[in-house]
């Protein structure tokens, strides 16, 4: 979490925020759940395969979102950082 809030504090435009959220927070949660499948499987002698399932939809469903942000950022004509024109 505190990636990301340092990423929405330093970096300039929608596009890049969306990018340090949408990292930063997939990554979060997927440790999370791999912790949990971890500590089923050791401790508890569960093979849980709904672990499995919840990391793959992260992992698909979280960079499509944030393209999906992205691509309605542009579509209202949001101005993107460029080192030529800083604002």
């Amino acid at each position: 979490m505190l990636a990301t809030v340092i990423g929405f504090i330093r970096l300039p435009d929608e596009l890049t925020k969306i990018h340090a959220a949408g990292v930063t927070g997939s990554f979060a949660v997927e440790l999370v759940l791999i912790a949990g499948f971890v500590y089923f499987y050791r401790y508890l002698h569960v093979f849980e395969l709904k672990f499995f399932l919840a990391i793959g939809f992260l992992f698909l469903a979280t960079p499509v979102s944030a393209h999906m942000i992205s691509i309605s950022a542009i579509i209202y004509n949001k101005h993107v950082y460029s080192k030529n024109n800083k604002r």
